[in-house]
This record gives C-alpha cells, structure tokens and sequence, in this order.
C-alpha cells in the first residue's frame, strides 16, 4: 500500500513538474517504477512537425447522406456543395429488385422529391435558403468513383426551385425531424410512364435511361444541408410517381430511391484565410504559418499531419513504453454552425503528402501498428475537447525495425462497424476540426 501511494505520489508530481516547464524544449523527468528506472520526454510542436495537408482527390460517392448549400467558414473558406443524385429501383433484399412495369394506357398525375434531412446542417439555417433541382445530361455511372471536385453536367435551367432553413425540416411541436416535398414537373411524371410501359427487371438498363438530378444551391443560399439517401425508408429521401389507369379513378405510387450512384461535389475558396496558400500543386501548410493551428475537413480534404523528424533522430537508443499524442480542439472554434468532428482515424502519410495505399490502390489506415482498409476509431473527449492517440505500438514498430518514423495523418471518421472500434474517412461531411498545438507524452526506457 505504501509503495503504491508512493507511486503515486511521484506520478502527481511529474505531472506538476513537466506543468511548470516551459515547452520551448524538450525535458527529461526522471521516473521509478518498481525499482525501473524510466524517463518521460514531453513534447509539444517546437519538436513535433505539425502542418494542414489537402488530399489531391477524396472519394466520396455512394454515403448515406449528400451535402449541398453554401457556407462561410471563416477557417476553411467559402464553400459551395452540390449534390447528385441517381433514382434507381428500389433494391428489396440483397438477392431481389424490385421491377417498374406499368400498363400502356397509365396516365401520369404527378412526380416528387421527397427530401429527408439527416439532422446535420451547417451556416446560417435560420434564414431560408433557395435550391434548384436541375437535371443531369447523362446518368450517373455506376463503377465511376466520384470524388469532391467532380460536378457531373447539368441543364441550364432547373425543373424546380424551393426555399428552406432548418425549421422547414422539422415537426416544431415535436421537435423531430420531417419530410420536405418538392413537386417536379408533369412531364418527368410523363418519362417515368413512358419508360414503365418499356419495362425494367432491374437497374442495368433503368439507370441508363433515366438520368439523374443535381441539388444546387442559388446565390442566397448561406447554408448547407444533408439528407439521408440510400435504401427506401421512412427516413431516407426518394421519388414518389402518382399515376393511374385510364378510365380508373384509383390512385397508384411507384417509388424510386437512391441506392444507386450518388455523391457530394465539396469545392472550397479558401482567399482570406491562413489556409489560403493551400492547392494541388502545394498541398502543404505548416501550422507556424497558420498561427499555429493545424485542421481536419474530410469533405474539403483538409487532414492534420504531424511528423516525427527529431524522434526519428534520437530513437535509437529507445525502447518505447507508451506513447500518446494529445490534439485539443481550439476554444470557440466549434459553435453550432460549424460543429466539431467526434471520430478520427490515422494514417500513415504517403507519397506528395496523401494518405497510403494497398497494392489494390485502396487507402489504409492504422490500427496499432498495422494497416489495414479500416482504422482505429478515436473519439474526442467531449468534457475536455480532447483527442488522445495512442501511438505505441505504431512507435514501437518503427524503432524495432530502425526505420524512419515519418509522418501520421490525422483525419475525420466514419464508424463502419457495431462496435465502434474500427472505421474510415468520412468524406462527405463538413465538420471540422481546428486542433491547437499537440503534444506528444512518450515513456521510455534506454
């Protein structure tokens, strides 16, 4: 019990200690644990390499919501969203398609967009914003990966225009989320017959002859929202035709949603902000250049890349015990209009500063020392607006096998399994994170 408190003891008071230090250089604190004798080496940014990088592409095609307004963020700039999206037939299991066949003499009555918000908007929702739903000139393709730059071409002119703001997409008395309608022309409900009357089995030759939608936002627009697409459900979005048999007078509903090819086109302009010099061609920004700030944006392909150069140096003679890096969320950067990311993963940095990849050209992610095609999950800590990184074993591996450490990328993440440990980028989303500088605390032995 004794040497227990003793531990301690000590434990709180290198805590105290490396608290009083200033951090303009790395410090050594001597640590006995069980007659071990260990050091702890604090670190912040002066000996951690700390810059914002920009991925050249980010797929991001085929999520559960699509994104599209206006926002000014004044981190990471204006940006403007688009959102595209392909109608197919309804997939009914795994193994079964629904099938569209109407009869010759079908009269079309009307056609509409159904619109389910998944609850997350950013900018400035409370003043109404006007969107155009306009047609593509060519379907969407169903093998394309789409990634943020990629704006499929539109008509000129919309089918349809409506205003919304975060109170048009909920029940106020209930507080809950509800479907907004939008009419589209008759004569879209008119195709739809038409191409009934054809006869489809499945999606092979329907997604072809139907093309597609893109949702933009007019110039009033100040902010963006999502919308749940996918499978038909009572809270995703969909097409809703009406349509009845001449000479009946009873009503019948098809429905199409959005399964198929769909994707948010993410573009940022980024002049007046400390991000500004950020581009393809120069895909780096040290976080001494942005007032020591460094960011994460999946959806503007913003990720935090922190470098281990001068550990890589003394790492020689180390045997790594336990390694943590901290990144805290700046104070006031998160507000309602520009919410915080909660989940991370982490991977190593490859080539030109953009995230590794497999032999089958598919990005990988960390998890301990391992890539794989899912990452760790990390949570921020919500109290403390607290990221903790447990990079032992990562560290560890590198030090064993005497190779040079590089750099870690930190970016925004999508849960992908049931228990929350493991995930992958999320790209299509407009949360951000503006970390302050890191700091790495790092056990050893020599």
């Amino acid at each position: 019990m004794k040497k227990t408190f003793l531990l301690f003891h000590k434990l709180a008071l290198l805590v105290f200690v490396a608290s009083l230090f200033s951090c303009e250089n790395p410090i050594e604190i001597g640590l006995d644990l069980n007659g071990n004798t260990s050091k702890s080496y604090f670190s912040d940014t002066l000996s951690l390499n700390v810059s914002t990088i920009l991925a050249d592409s980010s797929y991001n095609g085929n999520g559960t919501f699509v994104v599209t307004g206006n926002v000014k963020d004044p981190y990471t700039g204006e940006i403007n969203t688009m959102a595209f999206l392909q109608p197919s037939l309804i997939t009914i299991s795994t193994t079964q398609m629904d099938t569209f066949k109407v009869a010759s003499n079908s009269v079309a009555d009307s056609v509409s967009l159904k619109l389910f918000s998944s609850g997350l908007m950013f900018g400035d929702t409370l003043s109404k914003s006007t969107f155009g739903i306009y047609r593509l000139k060519s379907s969407m393709a169903t093998d394309k990966r789409y990634n943020r730059n990629d704006r499929p071409e539109t008509e000129s002119t919309p089918l349809a225009t409506f205003k919304i703001n975060s109170a048009s997409l909920k029940n106020a008395t209930f507080d809950t989320l509800v479907a907004f309608y939008v009419k589209l022309p008759l004569s879209l409900a008119k195709e739809l017959i038409a191409l009934g009357v054809k006869g489809y089995n499945d999606n092979t030759n329907f997604i072809p002859d139907f093309k597609g939608f893109a949702i933009k936002p007019e110039s009033d627009a100040k902010g963006a929202y999502t919308f749940n697409i996918g499978a038909a459900g009572t809270t995703t979005s969909w097409i809703v035709l009406n349509y009845h048999t001449e000479g009946d007078t009873i009503k019948k509903v098809k429905y199409f949603d959005f399964s198929g090819p769909r994707h948010s086109s993410i573009i940022a302009n980024r002049t007046g902000t400390s991000l500004s010099g950020l581009s393809t061609n120069n895909n780096e920004i040290s976080n001494i250049e942005t007032g020591g700030f460094s960011f994460a944006q999946a959806g503007t392909g913003l990720s935090t890349k922190i470098g281990f150069k001068n550990l890589t140096a003394m790492a020689s003679n180390l045997k790594i015990e336990k390694a943590v890096l901290e990144l805290q969320i700046d104070n006031g950067s998160a507000t309602k209009n520009f919410p915080r990311i909660f989940n991370y993963v982490v991977s190593e940095v490859g080539a030109r500063n953009q995230q590794t990849r497999n032999s089958s050209n598919i990005p990988t992610y960390l998890i301990g020392s391992t890539e794989s095609v899912e990452g760790a999950i990390y949570s921020l800590v919500d109290s403390s607006n607290t990221l903790s990184v447990d990079l032992t074993y990562f560290l560890q591996n590198k030090i064993n096998k005497k190779q040079d450490i590089g750099s870690i990328m930190i970016m925004p993440g999508l849960i992908t399994s049931s228990t929350g440990y493991y995930g992958m980028l999320a790209n299509d989303n407009l949360r951000r994170a503006v970390f302050r500088k890191p700091k790495l605390k790092l056990y050893y032995t020599k």
